[in-house]
């Protein structure tokens, strides 16, 4: 009951804060299958409606976007070409499994991950057309991730790496849980609290359960790109150019350090998981597995450009190759390979483009920050688990960076314009 409770509570804490500020509803984007296993290993309910939590947000981001509607806020007028290349990248991959070896189960494979693709990719970009959104869903991000965070670590069940569905065969899925609690800490670290310095400071504490909460679910892969872009991506958040500025960066360091060794000490003290010749076994792995389908893209000049299909690696060789590049360039072929380096090289060339603009302005230069740190953490990630289905929340954040990007460059352009004046001619007014 106690468990009802609390997701109802959190649930409906989330629908009144999306009537109110519909973009806070990309908290629950980026926390909902955090919140779906949470829910699975409390109580038997979401076992038995195991899609309840994703049409729960699904339902949350229509209702957001039918509140800009009826606002009459523009959806659509700062949309990104890297939108409309993220589109076709996914409409392609689905023309594509009408010439996979078997069409049928790789649409159906399609299919399953659809409803996922049209809330996250489609529809949630949609809830940010200013950067004050993005600044709302943010903060709700901190404070939904946070409470998740607390009820993941320390109200269910763990068993190695996983979160236990009691009275079933199923687990939670470790990598998922791994990927919310880096994804927290980073948007936590680099957050600014206006006009409230003691959260400023008490965010950290955000910060280090984030990592130990990856670092519980034994996701080596999501850790350390936590680690390493809190570390590389700190000097576009915050500037350093004063000795204070230096000492802050290296004590968060130090901080992120002692985290993740404390973390590694409490929870995998005698575990050979975390050892360098275990990663490097799983890198070998994942290798293998790429030059399997690499053999059957490599073979005519139809499959290299187009690609053997989307889903096809999973009949092919019975599973994907882990690794986002390749499988998009095996299943996609060039074709679908470049446009993934299109969305990539738009997403860099947008952000280093959008830190000129900001560069003075404390608040959007964390903001574009959150967006850049994020979406590299989310790449990363990709590199040792991830297919284009499977990785909605990359292909959001590159959507997010142009709409952002381009909502910087509308608000420059009306500052800096002169006002236009009217004048009358034989009575009639002309701009």
């Amino acid at each position: 009951m106690t468990a009802l409770l609390i997701y109802t509570t959190i649930v409906a804490a989330l629908a009144i804060s999306t009537i109110r500020w519909p973009a806070t509803a990309i908290a629950g984007i980026i926390c909902m299958f955090g919140l779906e296993q949470w829910a699975q290993g409390s109580h038997p309910l979401f076992l038995q409606h195991r899609a309840l939590t994703n049409y729960v947000i699904g339902f949350i981001v229509l209702l957001g976007l039918a509140k800009k509607i009826y606002r009459g806020q523009p959806i659509l007028r700062a949309y990104p070409a890297v939108g409309i290349l993220v589109l076709t990248l996914f409409l392609y991959a689905l023309v594509s499994t009408t010439w996979a070896p078997y069409p049928d189960r790789s649409l159906a494979a399609l299919l399953t991950q659809s409803p996922y693709i049209i809330t996250i990719i489609i529809l949630a970009p949609l809830l940010c057309s200013n950067t004050e959104d993005i600044e709302r869903a943010f903060f709700a991000t901190c404070v939904l991730g946070l409470v998740l965070l607390v009820l993941l670590m320390f109200t269910v069940e763990w068993k190695n790496r996983s979160v236990v569905f009691p009275g079933s065969s199923f687990h939670g899925n470790p990598a998922a849980i791994g990927a919310l609690g880096g994804t927290i800490s980073i948007i936590a670290a680099y957050f600014r609290w206006p006009k409230l310095r003691l959260l400023d400071i008490l965010k950290w504490i955000v910060v280090a359960l984030g990592l130990t909460l990856a670092i519980r679910s034994g996701s080596r892969g999501q850790t350390l790109a936590a680690v390493m872009v809190l570390v590389v991506c700190w000097p576009l958040a915050y500037r350093l150019h004063s000795f204070k500025a230096y000492t802050i960066f290296g004590a968060g360091i130090i901080f992120i350090a002692a985290t993740t060794f404390w973390g590694l000490d409490m929870f995998w003290p005698d575990s050979g998981r975390w050892d360098a010749n275990a990663m490097e076994d799983a890198a070998d792995g994942r290798l293998y597995r790429s030059s399997k389908i690499y053999k059957h893209w490599f073979t005519t000049p139809a499959t290299i450009f187009f690609g053997v299909g989307n889903s096809a690696s999973k009949d092919l060789i019975g599973t994907y190759a882990h690794v986002l590049p390749l499988d998009i360039l095996c299943e996609e072929g060039v074709a679908g390979f470049v446009m993934f380096i299109g969305i990539v090289l738009l997403c860099v060339n947008k952000g280093f483009k959008g830190f000129f603009l900001v560069r003075d302005n404390p608040q959007q230069r964390t903001q574009l920050a959150i967006l850049c740190a994020i979406f590299a953490y989310y790449f990363a990630s990709s590199l040792k688990q991830g297919n284009l289905l499977g990785s909605p929340l990359l292909f959001l954040c590159a959507i997010l960076i142009g709409t952002y990007y381009n909502n910087l460059v509308s608000s420059r352009r009306q500052h800096t314009e002169p006002p236009r004046r009217n004048y009358s001619i034989a009575g009639f007014t002309r701009p």
